[in-house]
């Protein structure tokens, strides 16, 4: 890779034209690459742009950090070497391909269907999140079409948000730390493990062009009944080489799902088909680890859905409580736990309401998640400081500590919850369980497999236990198991009714690290004392 440097663009690059109409919406869908940066990042951006080889069907839009008292110039200094159009969003405007939009001071910056909004900042924290804050909305706007770039600065800004992109099947890009005047904000995103790609302000630049044209010319079906038999048979071998090398087998997830994660990785690796990818993996050793991640990446972050959760706090946690003495143990299982942020935010609720009560029961959380990496960053609870767009300031200060740029659960925080490497398919459940929280999983499984897991859901709460889920799902596949108490939230309730038990494992391989250790590896019975030893395996890797 070659580094460019700031100047003007080259009088080459083509300006963007009105493209044809296409009979394919998809060809005509804008990519829309989202660029943020703090400080040495006017540097960065002169000289992404001055790589461009191209910018037709794209539209630009920066997001800098910026001094909330002072007027910025930023648009002008741009303009100064741009042939594009750039402007200081002033209001609600339509994005246009070939346009550079930049953000005014002191306000947010929102992507909402083909529009760019302000909204006035309504807490002080978040002056400093004004990038993560785009680009979340830029996920939810334009998915597979949204590109997330984190260029130089200090702190963590933009580490949530490319993250989002990355869960929305978007493409995201770190500035390489070494070409960054500062290298904390592209060096924290990359440790993140979403940045699809690394590389010189220039290299991102022409990798950009690469992507937007290759998402353009190759797509995948979105079902196995649409692929030619060669293809079906070439998705097998490559699923097959996936759990050779993961161990871990996705016969069970939609086939929609596991298409659209497999071409956006055709679009990563570069590969023209999927019998390119098929050589790719086989040839790349590290490739089905990068799918794997991409098969199990999980829409997660702090208090996410904070509505929901809002619910769950103020109607059903205190009844949670209810008439357990302190012996007794109110008892949750996260399921697809991920990095750790939703079993956290649910320990937080559970833990304040525990300081309201004269003698409150012990808190037990079960948090687990297929990912063994994930977990492993789970227990170690430590996350950016980019956590403040959606932890309160009282929050952080009463159940993290503040180190190196970064935050850290508390001890006491860290000790409601026991994280392990899990799978509901394969391994024991837990039992007498209060609450069980499996959001945004289900949505990925095939629904007879749903069935399944409501009916260990159903076998695993105590009566009257509540199951928390994800914004889109229901319990259409166990309707005659659980009811529904606040469909909104998407809170149901287990209704007292006799179902045959779930189909449990015997003697189940659960597979558990700490990094610096060893592995430790334990064999569970599916009994009650299933949890006990979780617990026990757990505390021997803290």
């Amino acid at each position: 890779m070659t580094s460019s440097t700031p100047g003007a663009l080259d009088s080459g690059m083509k300006r963007a034209q009105p493209r044809p109409e296409s009979d394919d919406p998809k060809e005509d869908a804008l990519f829309v690459v989202g660029l943020g940066a703090s400080a040495g990042g006017v540097e960065a951006l002169k000289a992404f742009f001055a790589g461009l080889s191209e910018t037709d069907g794209m539209a630009f839009v920066v997001v800098l950090h910026l001094a909330p008292d002072k007027e910025s110039l930023l648009a002008e200094v741009l303009q100064s070497d741009l042939p594009l159009p750039v402007t200081q969003v002033g209001g609600a405007v339509t994005i246009e391909p070939g346009h550079v939009y930049v953000i005014p001071p002191n306000k947010n910056l929102v992507a909402e269907g083909t529009q760019l909004l302000l909204e006035d900042i309504q807490e002080e924290r978040r002056l400093r999140r004004p990038i993560d804050y785009f680009f979340r909305t830029l996920a939810e706007a334009y998915g597979d079409h949204a590109i997330g770039i984190v260029l130089s600065g200090t702190g963590a800004n933009g580490t949530v948000g490319v993250r989002r992109i990355r869960e929305m099947d978007g493409f995201v890009l770190a500035q390489d730390p070494d070409d960054a005047q500062f290298d904390e904000m592209p060096r924290t995103a990359i440790a993140s493990g979403v940045v699809d790609f690394v590389g010189t302000t220039g290299a991102l630049a022409s990798e950009v062009v690469a992507y937007a044209n290759r998402r353009r010319h190759l797509r995948l079906p979105d079902s196995t009944e649409a692929l030619q038999d060669d293809s079906v048979r070439t998705l097998k071998r490559v699923l097959a080489v996936l759990r050779a090398r993961t161990g871990h087998d996705f016969a069970h997830y939609k086939r929609a799902t596991v298409l659209r994660r497999l071409d956006r990785r055709l679009h990563v690796t570069g590969s023209d088909s999927l019998e390119d990818y098929l050589r790719h993996i086989q040839e790349d050793p590290a490739e089905a680890g990068a799918l794997l991640a991409d098969l199990l990446i999980s829409v997660t972050h702090f208090f996410r859905d904070p509505e929901s959760f809002a619910v769950l706090e103020r109607e059903y946690i205190p009844g949670l409580f209810r008439g357990k003495a302190p012996t007794d143990e109110v008892r949750a299982w996260v399921v697809g736990c991920a990095t750790g942020e939703e079993a956290y935010s649910l320990a937080i609720l559970l833990l304040e309401h525990a300081a309201t009560m004269s003698a409150s029961p012990r808190i037990q959380i079960f948090a687990t998640d297929l990912s063994e990496a994930a977990v492993q960053k789970a227990r170690a609870g430590v996350y950016p400081e980019s956590i403040e767009a959606d932890v309160s300031a009282q929050r952080l200060r009463r159940f993290f500590v503040h180190e190196n740029g970064h935050y850290r659960a508390s001890e006491p925080l860290r000790e409601a919850v026991l994280f392990t490497p899990h799978s509901p398919l394969k391994d024991p459940p837990f039992s007498r369980l209060d609450l069980v929280s499996c959001r945004n999983l289900l949505i990925y499984l095939q629904r007879d497999i749903q069935q399944k897991i409501f009916a260990l859901f159903h076998y695993t709460l105590r009566p009257g236990g509540l199951l928390f889920l994800g914004s889109s799902e229901s319990t259409e596949g166990g309707a005659r198991l659980f009811d529904v108490v606040a469909k909104d939230a998407r809170l149901f309730r287990r209704l007292d009714v006799e179902s045959p038990p779930p189909q449990l494992p015997h003697g189940a391989h659960v597979v558990a690290a700490k990094p610096g250790h060893g592995l430790k590896q334990t064999y569970l019975a599916p009994t009650d004392h299933a949890a006990d030893e979780h617990e026990r395996l757990h505390r021997s890797l803290r």
